[in-house]
């Protein structure tokens, strides 16, 4: 039986509060996976061509479960991984003249690397100066890497195109946490403020109540007010952000969070 929240919430007593994608959807912030999807179909990001009938098929069939179709697209994109590599540009990449050509290049600029030992450095200066040697063990290594090359483009390109998959489909979901209005944001940070001696946990992935705990934070430094005093449990010391345990914590994402940017090897918040 559904029961309204007047119903259930009881003033000057504990409260926790259990989120899920109905609270940002009652809150007019649609970050259903249906609509990500349907967004996705017409952006710039992922190809008219790879958002195919086929690959719509699979999204349908998923019920727009991320997770799911990440799994079932798989022998669609490996099939077009092996399409592609029957084009010309990329049956190039496997003939003996280009495999030795990026291996000539590769022994030079390992002869200048300073991170190889002198020994190794020593036999590619050998190599550079006795071209039939060079040309003898090129010849002996060429159909070694023709043997891997179909394999490894045929991952790379698979691996290319989850990740083209996951940085469109997450990049969507927050930008529709950005596209809100004060307006909005008020909405939810009255609603929020109800919980402020409470812990409040989300199955969401996305940054709304992130977002809402920074702005209730500005406006008890400005106001002098008691606010929701938002705590996650991360933390960052020494340009690392780590997780750490404490009675303070009163924000638990279920599910794991879309918080954290990787930049140049180092993890931080929004």
């Amino acid at each position: 039986m559904i029961k309204k929240f007047s119903e259930i919430y009881r003033e000057n007593e504990t409260n926790h509060l259990l989120t899920g994608n109905g609270f940002n959807m009652h809150f007019k912030y649609d970050s259903s996976y249906k609509n990500i999807f349907e967004q996705m179909k017409n952006s710039s990001k992922i190809s008219r061509d790879f958002y195919d009938e086929e690959f719509t098929k699979i999204v349908e069939d998923c019920k727009y479960d991320i997770e799911l179709v990440l799994e079932k697209c798989l022998p669609l994109l490996k099939e077009r991984a092996i399409r592609s590599l029957e084009q010309e540009d990329n049956i190039s990449l496997l003939k003996p003249e280009s495999i030795a050509l990026r291996l000539q290049k590769t022994i030079g600029l390992l002869e200048q690397d300073d991170t190889v030992s002198p020994e190794r450095k020593r036999f590619f200066g050998l190599l550079r100066q006795n071209p039939a040697i060079r040309e003898q063990i090129i010849n002996n290594i060429i159909p070694q890497m023709q043997k891997k090359s179909k394999p490894n483009f045929i991952k790379d390109q698979m691996s290319k195109s989850i990740m083209a998959i996951k940085s469109s489909f997450f990049g969507l979901l927050v930008g529709i946490m950005m596209e809100d209005t004060e307006k909005k944001r008020e909405r939810v940070a009255k609603f929020i403020e109800k919980f402020s001696n409470s812990n409040i946990f989300t199955l969401n992935y996305d940054s709304l109540l992130y977002k809402i705990g920074i702005d209730l934070r500005n406006r008890s430094k400005s106001t002098g007010k008691s606010e929701w005093k938002m705590n996650d449990g991360f933390i960052e010391e020494g340009g690392r952000i780590f997780w750490k345990k404490g009675d303070e914590q009163n924000l638990f994402y279920i599910h794991g969070t879309l918080l954290f940017l990787s930049r140049k090897k180092r993890r931080r918040k929004f």
